[in-house]
């Protein structure tokens, strides 16, 4: 375990990855709302590496500025790298996907990547 001090617990989660346009991933950030504040969402910086804390219940975000606790199993998107602006400005990942068709959502079941796919920044 780190010794950096965990930035918020998110519930209601989503992975969320950014592609170009041939499918290639640029970037993986982690959509969610806080627990404290469940009115309220996140969208944190690219995701550097990501470690299951307790087996099925909680996970460790590693971001490029912060760590991060994920409660229960999330969600998993694909959406092209325009999709940034929609999350960032508020935007939850199923209203994003509906405006994408294009978006492949999928329940993450316990299999999280490890480690950022490559190509990530």
């Amino acid at each position: 375990m780190s010794n950096v001090e965990i930035k918020q617990t998110l519930t209601a989660w989503a992975l969320i990855e950014l592609q170009d346009e041939c499918g290639q991933t640029l970037e993986l950030l982690i959509w969610g709302e806080p627990e404290d504040r469940p009115d309220r969402f996140k969208l944190t910086s690219p995701v550097k590496k990501i470690v299951d804390e307790v087996k099925g219940k909680t996970t460790l975000v590693h971001t490029v500025n912060s760590l991060y606790r994920l409660k229960g199993n999330g969600l998993h998107y694909r959406f092209p790298v325009a999709a940034y602006n929609m999350l960032s400005a508020g935007h939850n990942p199923d209203d994003v996907a509906h405006f994408y068709r294009s978006a492949n959502p999928y329940r993450t079941v316990g299999k999280r990547p490890s480690q950022p796919p490559r190509g990530t920044r």
